[in-house]
């Protein structure tokens, strides 16, 4: 973690602009990882030292540098620059503030004038605002937030995005043949079943008669397949534990061609229980397929749950 200097209420900071934008920038998946704190090094120059950054969902590596020939304000003015690092680019970057008449001369962001700059694009990252006087870059130290005229302004990112593989990671989730190939991973990872938990989902189809008996030859509500994968689990369960049969169709068929034009992919049936369950099913689903329940027959039972495993 990067060492930040945090304000207090009686250094009276100034609500500038770029603090908003920092934190927008830094918000939208850019910015520091570790390191890349900013420093003096001199009147005329600013240390940026060696860390690791973020743009979205790429992450790289700083080697560390320095902006120099930084010009001295006028006798009497202030002026407060910005070092950012730009991943449009990968460049450190100094953007110069307006010189102006400090309200407070002994002062550094507690005042009103000059301001500092602006973000030039959403492609910067804030590292630090630095105070530059008539004699330079000042040593001085301002409040609980600058140390040698530089303000650490770094929005360091979580440690979860600093993992060394985020890049490998973030691929398997970027499209569906992508997370394939992190689904056949799965199957010969020793924590398999750990594993199932993040590729598999179910779809569940409540029928409802309560209080009276569900009806036969009827068709209930139906689901979208919202990712595609394989039925290899069926379900069935009457919910408030009376006895009796049931055969439920399970009929699939595209948006296009639902609900006029569907096909039975497999039966969920309870025979004189409360529940069953079928393992072992191979049903490929696509997704955007839908999927409607059709009750062939059914006796005493009321209230039915059908739950359906879909590996992806």
């Amino acid at each position: 973690m990067a060492t930040i200097l945090f304000p207090r209420k009686g250094d009276r900071l100034r609500a500038h602009s770029v603090f908003f934008q920092a934190l927008r920038v830094a918000a939208s998946g850019i910015g520091v990882l570790s390191g890349m704190v900013p420093s003096r090094s001199s009147a005329s120059a600013i240390a940026v030292a060696s860390g690791t950054y973020r743009n979205g969902t790429t992450s790289g590596a700083y080697a560390g540098g320095s902006l120099t020939d930084i010009p001295a304000a006028a006798s009497g003015k202030h002026r407060y620059d910005l070092v950012v690092y730009d991943v449009s680019d990968t460049t450190l970057k100094r953007i110069a503030g307006i010189e102006d008449t400090p309200t407070l001369s002994s002062s550094f962001l507690e005042n009103s004038q000059p301001i500092p700059p602006e973000l030039a694009s959403a492609s910067q990252i804030l590292l630090g605002i630095f105070i530059v006087a008539s004699s330079g870059v000042s040593s001085d130290t301002f409040g609980h937030y600058a140390t040698a005229g530089v303000a650490n302004m770094i929005i360091e990112l979580t440690a979860a995005h600093a993992h060394t593989n985020w890049s490998l990671l973030e691929t398997y989730t970027q499209t569906e043949a992508n997370l394939a190939s992190a689904v056949s991973l799965k199957h010969s990872h020793a924590n398999k079943t750990g594993l199932d938990k993040l590729t598999s989902y179910r779809l569940e189809f409540c029928l409802y008669g309560t209080p009276a008996v569900l009806t036969a030859s009827q068709t209930y509500p139906g689901i979208e397949v919202p990712i595609a994968g394989t039925i290899t689990e069926i379900r069935c369960m009457s919910n408030d534990a009376t006895s009796g049969s049931i055969s439920v169709a399970l009929q699939k068929g595209t948006y296009a061609n639902a609900p006029t034009t569907l096909s039975t992919i497999a039966t969920a049936a309870i025979s004189s229980s409360t529940k069953s369950e079928v393992t072992g099913q191979s049903i490929a689903v696509a997704a955007g397929d839908w999927i409607i329940p059709y009750i062939n027959s059914v006796t005493s039972l009321k209230n039915v749950t059908v739950s359906l495993k879909v590996e992806i």
